[in-house]
């Protein structure tokens, strides 16, 4: 799915056309952050929706990033406040991974980002993004890369394994990046430092819920956490019998 107001989204359903000519491609007029509901009104509907778009940011870095949708406070860019999409975790797992092992231009950076903007959709999804300038959006290597890899996803069989919701860290995540392509482990819904604050226990518990499967442990970022905010979290989590687990110690155990 992506926006005729989008470049780089527009960039990638062209190549993905190439590759997968079946695939079920929908071009929408508005922005891809404005497509409330859109995937749930598709007959039949969808068992997971990608949202092909630009990524936009001030320090214009080249990057091929993944997210998921999703606010923890005020929509400010669709969707709807305090409410996040139904993540796909095991679909943006293998999205990075062959972001790894497709992408040739050393150039760009591979990341995963923290939950943020709309739509609000009860579809399984994630974001899949070229950043960070309208060079990069019209890259057409960068179209191709992310075409393979949605045409590989189209192809995997489902997959299996442990899934948490990321807590900590900043909004580009190389430890969360780290831990879906070297580990065991899927990740749902990313929460920034920055972001932690704002968890209600009301939202804290919907964040678990809101994956398809739906996720285990809460993984922390330990030192990406101010202390006063880790504590208010645990206590949360604690509360709501959730497993904590620590980011580090997991990418130390994957080591070996």
């Amino acid at each position: 799915m992506a926006s005729r107001q989008d470049e780089a989204g527009i960039n990638i359903i062209t190549n993905l056309r190439k590759f997968s000519p079946g695939a079920d491609i929908l071009e929408l007029d508005e922005d891809i952050v404005d497509a409330e509901g859109v995937p749930d009104a598709l007959e039949p509907r969808p068992g997971l929706a990608i949202f092909a778009s630009r990524h936009s940011s001030e320090s214009g870095r080249p990057c091929l990033t993944a997210h998921f949708p999703g606010n923890f406070s005020r929509a400010l860019y669709g969707g709807q406040a305090g409410r996040v999409s139904m993540a796909a975790p095991f679909a943006l797992k293998y999205a990075m991974k062959y972001l790894r092992e497709f992408s040739r231009d050393q150039s760009y950076e591979l990341t995963v980002e923290a939950t943020h903007h709309g739509p609000l959709t009860d579809v399984p999804c994630f974001f899949i993004e070229i950043g960070s300038s309208p060079s990069e959006w019209r890259d057409p290597v960068a179209g191709e890369t992310i075409a393979r890899v949605i045409h590989r996803l189209l192809k995997s069989s489902p997959a299996t394994g442990p899934v948490g919701v990321g807590f900590g860290g900043p909004h580009y995540s190389r430890g969360f990046t780290d831990l879906v392509t070297s580990t065991g482990y899927s990740i749902s819904h990313v929460v920034p430092k920055y972001n932690v604050p704002l968890l209600d226990e009301e939202l804290l518990a919907r964040l678990f819920q809101r994956s398809i499967p739906a996720a285990g442990p809460a993984i922390l970022d330990w030192k990406g956490i101010r202390g006063e905010d880790r504590r208010y979290l645990v206590r949360n989590l604690e509360r709501l019998g959730i497993e904590v687990l620590r980011l580090r110690r997991i990418l130390a155990d994957s080591r070996g």
